[in-house]
């Protein structure tokens, strides 16, 4: 994928033309040997572990949670009980559905999911037929007698092969008298095997590829948290980050999970942007105290060694857990190479007279997923795209090894 962008170079703020080329293998995680497997697409946008928008209720339109639809005849607010945690207040007609549709894009069959919630009711009450809906069939059915102290229920499930639809329903339900009220908080539903600690949908699976530029090399292990003690992934035996598990259950969403944007040390790498909206739109798309590490996803706490380095195309990884190495991933030493052409006015404007400059390509990304057998690495190269007036560029041409 070609992307403009921006990045600061020597203190201004430079418009780049950026490449990204992206390569998804299996694993063999014994031998650390990586097989070219089917390709993830180049992300445009982030993916959560979450799948659910609004889960926790947070979102209110006219006193009801965005993202959420009720049936006829279901009264549902957004209830803050005297804190500032919003919860969905559902009451009114007994068995009452509230739903959430998730499109996904790649069918459902065989794929399995964790449906998670919290609930509680203003008095003893029960719950009955909260599940997972596709293709008029259910999964991950959760029927439960409720108190006034909130309960955390969960189920798993995998729809059968044959189910072909790419739609799922979210369903929460009214009690099963009309004289109860029902309050959910912190739903989660996600595409895995158990349950983890419940995460809005800011707290990504992968983030989205399309950074202009990296500084340093990135590196995410997703799932891998059941073993308690420390676990350590090293780069070439160099130490890169270390993280000591402390508990399994429920467990963490990932080893080395990416860094937050909206806040904490990846917000402040984002600079200061003015804050009164009459200075919209900016002349300058950075504010002059923006890192080019903003780019960088990689979790701040757990790094041991940075700032990293890039990644060489025959890196071995390996990730220890209590002193012993569990899990290896050993680059192929392949190369990329790319060259843009662009027409300087001289001759006529034919591929012959074109003029080629060769783009650095560095391996900046390499998410790893244990759990799965499975990683993707990111090539990304840039160069100040301003150097040429932009409707003099022909040509974009990237080349691999296998």
């Amino acid at each position: 994928m070609f992307v403009p962008g921006f990045r600061k170079a020597g203190g201004a703020t430079q418009r780049t033309g950026t490449v990204i080329l992206k390569r998804t293998y299996n694993v063999n995680g014994t031998t650390g040997t990586l097989t070219p497997a089917a390709a993830l697409p180049v992300f445009v946008q982030d993916q959560p572990f979450n799948l659910l928008a609004n889960s926790d209720f947070e979102q209110v339109s006219e006193g009801k949670p965005s993202d959420w639809e009720a049936e006829a005849g279901l009264l549902i607010t957004t209830e803050l009980a005297n804190d500032p945690n919003h919860r969905l207040k559902v009451s009114n007609k007994a068995n009452g559905r509230v739903t959430q549709k998730l499109t996904f894009e790649e069918p459902l069959g065989g794929r399995q999911f964790v449906f998670t919630f919290e609930a509680y009711s203003d008095t003893a009450a029960a719950i009955q037929n909260v599940q997972l809906e596709a293709e008029g069939r259910t999964l991950c059915v959760l029927n439960a007698n409720l108190n006034t102290v909130p309960t955390r229920f969960s189920a798993v499930g995998t729809w059968p092969t044959d189910v072909q639809g790419k739609e799922m329903l979210v369903v929460l339900r009214m009690a099963t008298q009309n004289a109860r009220t029902v309050f959910y908080d912190k739903v989660q539903v996600e595409e895995a095997s158990y349950q983890t600690v419940w995460a809005s949908d800011t707290t990504l699976r992968y983030e989205h590829d399309l950074a202009a530029f990296k500084p340093e090399g990135d590196m995410i292990v997703v799932g891998y948290t059941d073993v308690i003690g420390l676990n350590r992934i090293l780069v070439n035996g160099s130490v890169w980050f270390s993280h000591n598990v402390i508990s399994v259950s429920p467990r963490k969403k990932a080893l080395a999970g990416w860094e937050l944007r909206a806040v904490g040390p990846r917000k402040v790498d984002a600079g200061t942007f003015p804050s009164d909206p009459n200075a919209y739109p900016l002349s300058d798309p950075l504010p002059s105290d923006f890192n080019n590490r903003f780019y960088n996803g990689y979790p701040r706490s757990a790094a041991q060694a940075a700032p990293f380095s890039y990644l060489s195309s025959n890196a071995q990884v390996t990730i220890e857990r209590t002193g012993s190495v569990t899990y290896r991933v050993h680059l192929r030493a392949e190369q990329v190479n790319a060259s843009y052409f662009y027409y300087a006015g001289v001759g006529e404007d034919e591929q012959a007279n074109w003029r080629r400059e060769a783009v650095g390509m560095q391996l900046d990304t390499l998410v790893i997923e244990p759990e799965r057998n499975r990683c993707y690495s990111v090539w990304r190269g840039a160069w100040p795209f301003n150097n040429h007036p932009e409707a003099s560029y022909r040509q974009l041409v990237v080349s691999g090894s296998p």
